[in-house]
C-alpha cells in the first residue's frame, strides 16, 4: 500500500494540513492557496492560528477540482465549479476536447517536421562523407518563388525546406529562386517537374552565410563533368550552423544528368 494511501486512511477521522493535502493529491502547496485565494473552493481557517483545516469532504473535492484543472479548464469557470450542472460540465467537457484535438493535430505536424530535420542532419552526415552519389528526388515541382508572394512566404515560413534554387550547371549565376509543391496553381511558372526517367546526382552544398554566399558548387561540378554532362541543378535547403563564428547553410544539390 502506498504512503499517500496510509495517510489517507490514517486521516480520515481528523483534520488534514495543507501540506498533507498537497502530498496526497501531487498538488503544490502554493496552488492550493491561490485556489483559496480565487475562491475555487472554500476552506475552514483556525480562528486563533489562521491554519488551513481541509477535510475528507475537501479532499474529494480538490481532487475533483485539480482533475478539471488539469484539463486545462480555465480558472474563471473553476471559480463556479460547485455550482456547475450537468449541461455547464457537457460544454466544458466539448469546449476542452476541441481544444486538446487541436493541440493534438498541432503536435503531429510539429512531430513531423522534427523527423524531418533529424533526417536532415543524418543525411548531411552522410554526404559529408561521400564525394557524390545517385538518388531519386522525393518532390514533384519546383515552383517560381517570390518574396512578394504572401501565399508562398507563408509556406516558406511554415517549412524553410521547401525552398530550392534552381541553377543552370553551364553558368551557375542563372539561377532562379522557387519552392517545391505537390501541385502548381495555374498562375504559378513552373521551374522543374519531375519525370520517371531522368537520373540525378546528389551532393552536400555547403554555403559561407558572412562570406557572400561562398560556396563548393563549382569544385563539385569539375569532378563530375569528369564523368557527366550535366543539366539543371536543384538545390535544396535543409539546415544552418555555425562553425567558429561562420554561419554555414547545407543544402542538398540535385543536378540532371543529360
Amino acid at each position: 500500500m502506498s504512503t499517500k494511501i496510509l495517510l489517507l486512511f490514517r486521516s480520515m477521522n481528523k483534520d488534514l494540513t495543507i501540506g498533507e493535502v498537497s502530498e496526497l493529491l501531487n498538488i503544490s502547496c502554493p496552488t492550493l492557496r491561490y485556489w483559496q485565494k480565487e475562491n475555487i473552493f472554500p476552506v475552514n481557517q483556525d480562528g486563533m492560528n489562521n491554519y488551513r483545516k481541509y477535510s475528507v469532504a475537501d479532499l474529494v473535492n480538490i481532487a475533483e477540482i485539480s482533475f478539471y484543472r488539469n484539463l486545462g479548464i480555465p480558472i474563471k469557470e473553476m471559480r463556479r465549479f460547485n455550482m456547475l450542472n450537468l449541461n455547464d460540465y457537457e460544454k466544458i467537457l466539448n469546449d476542452a476536447y476541441t481544444d486538446f484535438e487541436t493541440k493534438i493535430n498541432n503536435y503531429k505536424i510539429m512531430l513531423k517536421k522534427i523527423i524531418l530535420k533529424n533526417r536532415q542532419i543524418k543525411n548531411i552526415k552522410e554526404l559529408k562523407n561521400t564525394e557524390y552519389a545517385y538518388e531519386d528526388i522525393p518532390f514533384n515541382y519546383v515552383v517560381k518563388f517570390d518574396y512578394g508572394d504572401k501565399q508562398k512566404l507563408i509556406q516558406y515560413a511554415n517549412n524553410p525546406s521547401l525552398y530550392v534554387r534552381c541553377i543552370n550547371s553551364s553558368d551557375i549565376n542563372d539561377d532562379e529562386r522557387g519552392i517545391i509543391t505537390q501541385y502548381p496553381d495555374k498562375t504559378d511558372k513552373i521551374l522543374w517537374k519531375k519525370t520517371e526517367k531522368q537520373r540525378y546526382i546528389v551532393f552536400l552544398v555547403e554555403e559561407i552565410v558572412n562570406r557572400n554566399f561562398l560556396n563548393n558548387i563549382p569544385e563539385k561540378l569539375k569532378i563530375i563533368h569528369k564523368r557527366h554532362r550535366t543539366g539543371k541543378i536543384l538545390v535544396n535547403y535543409l539546415i544552418s550552423e555555425s562553425i567558429r563564428n561562420q554561419r554555414i547553410d547545407y543544402l542538398k544539390a540535385y543536378i540532371e544528368i543529360l
